[in-house]
């Protein structure tokens, strides 16, 4: 099982049964046809992407489509015989499949094939104007949609390139208000840019040993959770002020000099009412 659409729901795929689309109230609201299992839902909640079964018992042809949830009907059929990893837009007029070569991307209302892209790992951005990608080199790109429709190379469409990582990065993710994003490489720190410029803003040592895909930002805050190889959720806030006045809460006696010039960097405690 894995989150999908944002994580608004939950897709199954048990080898001795349906794949299924389970709302986090725990209705099911959607059952892939036999052969077939749930990859990714459209942020809206109305499509799906459902592709052909590998290793379960109910195995079937390749082939992949995008489904209406409420109606299970189909509404195109995709030049891809078999998906590991898809994202759709925003919007949901687009999405991407990746199958362990390069990412196709495909018009979501009739199964068009736009272009494709050699690249690791890729996610839109909020606004559907931009694309998060991380290419082979492992250097992160943000570029703009319009511009690799119509053809541009990568690096032409990129406003801003910062190197990221050393390895396959199964993780690439954007925060909802789109103003950071969030990568991670395998036996590396995630890692967290600013969106406006490919800046590194900060680190996070999470255990993700195995380099898995598993982590979200907070749909309002700007938290980021992530679900080590340990087992163990570990939330993180990128917000520094939250740290100080969760901080000054927990305070149960005044600090000393030392104390202000080791962890508030001043020269004094007096200088508090200053900063």
């Amino acid at each position: 099982a894995h989150p999908i659409g944002g994580g608004a729901a939950i897709a199954t795929a048990p080898l001795d049964g349906p794949s299924s689309i389970v709302a986090t109230s725990g209705e099911t609201l959607y059952t892939a046809p036999p052969g077939l299992q749930v990859v990714e839902m459209s942020p809206a909640g109305d499509v799906a992407l459902v592709a052909a079964r590998t290793f379960a018992d109910d195995a079937g042809e390749p082939r992949t489509e995008i489904v209406e949830v409420a109606s299970g009907e189909v509404v195109a059929s995709l030049a891809e015989p078999e998906v590991a990893f898809a994202g759709f837009s925003t919007d949901g007029s687009m999405v991407w499949t990746w199958a362990g070569r390069d990412l196709a991307f495909y018009d979501t209302s009739s199964g068009e094939e736009l272009f494709r892209l050699d690249v690791n790992n890729a996610t839109f951005m909020p606004g559907g104007e931009a694309l998060a990608v991380i290419d082979l080199q492992g250097v992160l790109h943000l570029a703009n949609l319009d511009m690799l429709r119509q053809g541009a190379e990568l690096a032409a469409a990129s406003s801003w390139q910062s190197k990221a990582h050393d390895t396959f990065t199964p993780m690439l993710r954007a925060h909802p208000d789109g103003s950071v994003i969030m990568s991670a490489g395998i036996d590396e720190p995630v890692k967290v840019w600013n969106a406006a410029d490919g800046s590194l803003l900060t680190e996070l040592e999470s255990g993700l040993s195995s380099g898995s895909a598993r982590g979200q930002f907070h749909p309002e805050r700007r938290h980021v959770t992530l679900l080590s190889d340990g087992g163990v959720l570990l939330t993180f806030t990128l917000d520094t002020e939250e740290l100080v006045d969760v901080a000054r809460s927990r305070l149960t006696r005044d600090l000393t000099e030392a104390e202000c010039r080791t962890f508030l960097h001043l020269a004094s405690c007096a200088d508090r009412g200053a900063s």
